[in-house]
């Protein structure tokens, strides 16, 4: 019998009989975007304490003064833990508030298309 690779077991699925193994179901995992991915639950929960006390600060001081000292202090972590997961401030905004970008910055038109050519 000739070796193939796995992966084209999954791409004959639909033609072998129904004893084949399947793909696996690709799980897409809210932490797979952060500087250190947390594998323990203790991290997974720091990291949603962290999000979740983000949103809080947001909320009180606003996207242009939040620090993340301050959220730090709110979450009643150091601010080590924080740059531990996330690279910086904008990091930090573009996990807990991933659509921001598209609200702050809409994409702009082309001005040569407003002009006609003669």
């Amino acid at each position: 019998m000739k070796h193939r690779p796995v992966f084209y077991l999954y791409t004959l699925r639909s033609t072998m009989s129904d004893d084949t193994v399947a793909a696996p179901k690709v799980k897409k995992d809210k932490y797979a975007g952060l500087r250190h991915v947390p594998t323990q639950t203790r991290g997974k929960r720091k990291v949603d304490l962290i999000a979740e006390h983000t949103k809080l600060v947001l909320r009180t001081v606003g996207r242009d003064r939040f620090t993340t000292e301050q959220v730090a202090e709110s979450a009643g972590v150091s601010i080590g833990v924080i740059y531990r997961y996330f690279d910086d401030k904008v990091d930090l905004l573009n996990y807990v508030w991933p659509k921001r970008r598209d609200q702050f910055y809409p994409k702009k038109k082309n001005k040569r298309s407003a002009y006609k050519s003669s």
